[in-house]
């Protein structure tokens, strides 16, 4: 799961780490103290690999001071030309402070053993598996997450397993004991490929309508799932079975579905990485059809994109001009210059669909996007006026929220309440009143 912070990547940064990207440029000249085991189809040639180009020393002892001198002297190379490039910048690691704290509790996947800290130290493991997989994805994941000088550490949570963090670019992975190491290898392949995006996607553009950003979200999210689903299926058939297991047990699983696309593919004499990119498709849309995936991203969007709409200076004036895609989500499942599953996508779900059996969420969104058109166009816009009638004929029951209430009530110390949940108890004490007393007058749409 992702949780997206604003400002995102600057654009420059975005496009200068994307240049690299598409370059097929790995950092094999002693990143990991070697290069990617050969057959793993992840590395360019040796002798097409771009060298680092010689960098001033004093950026280098940057680079190592800023680590509490905890990077050797090649891995502070490698910071400080991310750096010089702009490739990434997290604006929390300007903390000295937070950075300090990163470098104490995080590992890194180019740490040695002795680098990493105690408790993180399976997490680090996870990332050499990967790493020295014949895996398709496994390596080229790993060389990223040092490019992009991501770390993983441990944190407590209640409703997710994993959170990628675009502000410091760490990869926050649930700390329950309940969890085996396979599971949590699958959850950071998943933050791991929301770092990714946020490169080959771009930002999640709050210049989206409701429905538009629901189908960006919505995208991302299903393709870091799959992600994790076929790369557990691609380690188990190159020896490495403990994530395929740890898949197979959870509830609802695909599993059977993911593994017939891949061998379907392979049967009829494609390669490894087309039958994998075809049961990336099959997990992808997979995701669509589990209504508590459908119900818990929904809120997720929710949250996301209600407190920017109560905000005063929301850009309404930009609002729905930019639109989400096929485009754009096959890019979602882009790992490497050679392998990209979700390159064939051919279908998107319609905004119908996106909610499966959860009429009152679909409600909570038409009411919502009928507050974006009010303040957009105005109470006499005919859109807005197609659209609340609608709702009324729908028998709307969120009609007269103030969404500036909601998001009060989500920020209330102590609040366990998703949006969703919120939305209808206060639909509930609206429409209640006692008996014999007149119902107090609400307009249709309160205003933000």
């Amino acid at each position: 799961m992702a949780r997206w912070h604003l400002p995102h990547f600057v654009e420059k940064a975005r496009r200068g780490m994307l240049t690299l990207l598409l370059s097929g440029t790995m950092l094999t000249t002693g990143a990991f103290g070697g290069s990617p085991k050969p057959g793993t189809g992840t590395a360019p040639p040796a002798d097409t690999t771009t060298a680092v180009t010689p960098l001033d020393s004093l950026a280098v002892q940057r680079e190592q001071t800023r680590s509490g001198d905890k990077y050797t002297w090649r891995q502070a190379e490698i910071r400080a030309m991310a750096a010089r490039n702009g490739q990434f910048h997290y604006e929390a690691r300007e903390n000295p402070d937070s950075l300090k704290a990163m470098f104490a509790r995080s590992a890194q996947t180019d740490y040695s053993y002795e680098q990493v800290p105690e408790g993180v130290r399976d997490l680090w493991q996870n990332m050499q598996t990967l790493r020295n997989s014949h895996s398709i994805m496994g390596p080229a994941l790993a060389d990223f997450s040092v490019r992009a000088n991501i770390f993983y550490d441990y944190t407590p949570m209640t409703n997710t397993d994993g959170l990628w963090h675009n502000s410091n670019g760490v990869a926050d992975i649930g700390s329950s004991d309940h969890q085996s190491q396979a599971h949590r290898l699958l959850t950071q392949v998943h933050e791991t490929i929301h770092g990714i995006q946020e490169v080959t996607e771009g930002h999640k553009d709050y210049f989206f309508s409701l429905a538009d950003f629901q189908l960006s979200q919505f995208s991302g999210e299903a393709a870091a799932m799959a992600g994790g689903h076929i790369i557990a299926l691609d380690l188990a058939r190159t020896g490495i079975t403990d994530p395929w297991r740890s898949f197979e047990q959870e509830p609802r699983s695909e599993s059977r579905a993911i593994e017939a696309a891949y061998d379907s593919v392979m049967k009829g004499g494609g390669t490894r990485s087309e039958a994998l990119a075809a049961a990336g498709i099959e997990s992808f849309k997979a995701q669509f059809k589990d209504q508590s995936w459908l119900d818990f991203y929904n809120d997720q969007v929710l949250a996301n994109y209600i407190p920017r709409l109560t905000q005063a200076d929301f850009p309404f004036e930009h609002y729905g001009r930019t639109h989400y895609g096929l485009e754009e989500a096959r890019k979602t499942g882009w790992i490497s210059p050679e392998f990209n599953f979700t390159a064939k996508l051919d279908t998107l779900p319609v905004y119908a669909d996106r909610f499966g059996d959860n009429k009152k969420m679909r409600q909570v969104f038409d009411y919502v996007e009928l507050q974006c058109l009010l303040r957009c166009a105005g109470e006499q816009d005919p859109t807005y006026l197609e659209k609340l009638d609608h709702l009324r004929q729908d028998k709307n029951p969120y009609l007269g929220l103030d969404l500036k209430q909601v998001q009060q009530e989500r920020d209330r110390p102590g609040n366990q309440r998703g949006v969703f949940d919120i939305m209808n108890d206060l639909a509930k004490a609206q429409h209640h009143h006692v008996p014999g007393h007149k119902k107090p007058h609400r307009p249709p749409a309160a205003p933000l």
